[in-house]
């Protein structure tokens, strides 16, 4: 590549995008308006989405290790000493990879091909090692299906391997953009590849714009960004952001209540003692089938909500969603009582009552209880947040306040909280 490409960068004047480029170090991008940030761009934005999937699986798989370990079966653990270098080669790593971004931004371009490399070096370093673990547990007769501990330990460690694995692939291709030298010095270009690697390494890339500098930063500018990269401006998926990300937060919460109840059936089918079926427990079911219906009925009076604030119908929209909040309230209030009920009869989160001997599930093996007060618990909380929301748009829409796409997003809300609850239900008090 010529000196001239290198010190000339290029011009993005256009409609809607004021100024051209900054062709001084540092000048913070194409136009001088810095690295955008994630809504300006979409790759950034996709990328977060999935980070927050990723999270909500690890949330599940560590949910799953913290019940599983109050088992009578459970023998811990004693880690290879190998994972302790391990740790502190995937820091080195992350702190290598910022490095190279610095470099980048700072034109040095053989500078950052070093320091990049050298990340990709110690992700490898990282796998060897965490071969070398599993190989020392190995040795010592510890295998996957050996105790619970050692069964959690190879998955955890593998399902975090296996996205490091994704992590080297990402590597292997920016290397070879940097090579090509597709990234400009000054601009940011390992921006995404950095925010994955970070977040793996848990060191947190917090420095994402950098020594960057947004002169001449405008509002009018970031609104141009949006438009010109998602094509649909304030609405990218023909709907408003306010909805967008509701779906978001709605996916990432399904995700991890999947999670949850995917631990609940690990439990289940590993328990060496019986697990209680439908008759067996201290549940009566035709009282949470009561329930069940309660919450199923307050869903359809917030659909109703929902058709009638898109009537324009603010009296009939505030008159349902007062029978939602009834609805809503009447679910918790029977399940204060179902869990007043079970703790009567001798079942706690955890097995101890004021400081009692370990004290004997009398439905089966303790994972039962603990499953029940976590799931139902997990679930009551969103019930009640979501209460709390339909009583502020209550309030607004009796003001005249609230659109009716406010309505519609807690309506969202509400009827995914029921669909969770049918899950629940299905699965752990039916099955």
């Amino acid at each position: 590549m010529s000196t001239e490409v290198l010190e000339k960068r290029p011009s993005h004047s256009g409609p809607g995008v004021p100024g051209g480029g900054d062709d001084r170090p540092g000048g913070g991008g194409p136009s001088g308006q810095g690295t955008p940030g994630i809504l300006g761009d979409p790759a950034l934005f996709g990328l977060w989405a999935f980070l927050g999937t990723v999270t909500m699986l690890f949330i599940g798989f560590t949910s799953a290790y913290i019940l599983r370990r109050a088992s009578a079966d459970w023998q811990p653990l004693a880690a290879p000493p190998v994972l302790w270098l391990n740790t502190a080669v995937l820091l080195a790593s992350s702190a290598a990879l910022e490095t190279a971004r610095r470099r980048l931004r700072g034109w040095d371009l053989a500078g950052s091909e070093r320091w990049l490399l050298a990340t990709g070096l110690l992700g490898l370093l990282f796998l060897t090692g965490q071969y070398m673990g599993w190989r020392q547990l190995a040795s010592r007769g510890i295998f996957l299906a050996t105790n619970p501990h050692s069964s959690f330990f190879y998955v955890l460690t593998g399902v975090h391997a296996l996205h490091l694995l994704g992590g080297l692939g990402c590597f292997a291709a920016v290397a070879r953009r940097l090579r090509r030298m597709a990234y400009l010095p000054g601009e940011d270009g390992l921006r995404l590849f950095a925010t994955y690697w970070h977040f793996l390494g848990e060191a947190g890339g917090g420095d994402d714009a950098g020594p960057t500098c947004r002169r001449g930063s405008t509002m009018t500018h970031d609104a141009a960004v949006m438009e010109a990269h998602w094509g649909g401006g304030a609405a990218p998926f023909g709907a408003s952001w306010q909805k967008t990300m509701m779906w978001i937060f709605i996916v990432t919460d399904a995700l991890l209540f999947s999670g949850l109840l995917c631990g609940y059936a690990f439990l289940r089918m590993a328990s060496p003692a019986p697990w209680p079926g439908a008759q067996e427990g201290a549940f009566a079911i035709p009282f949470i089938a009561l329930m069940t219906f309660i919450l199923i009925t307050s869903s359809a009076t917030m659909g109703s909500a929902v058709g009638a604030s898109r009537l324009g119908d603010r009296r009939a929209t505030l008159r349902f969603l007062i029978l939602t909040i009834i609805g809503g309230a009447a679910f918790l209030g029977c399940q204060a009582y179902e869990w007043t009920h079970v703790i009567r009869e001798g079942q706690h989160l955890t097995n101890h009552a004021r400081g009692a001997p370990f004290l004997v599930n009398p439905w089966g093996p303790p994972q039962y209880g603990q499953s029940f007060f976590l799931l139902t618990g997990f679930h009551g909380s969103h019930v009640f947040s979501g209460l709390a929301i339909l009583t502020v748009t209550a309030i607004r829409t009796a003001l005249g306040k609230t659109p009716a796409q406010n309505v519609e997003m807690a309506g969202l809300y509400w009827h995914f909280v029921d669909l969770v609850w049918v899950f629940i239900f299905t699965l752990f008090y039916l099955l």
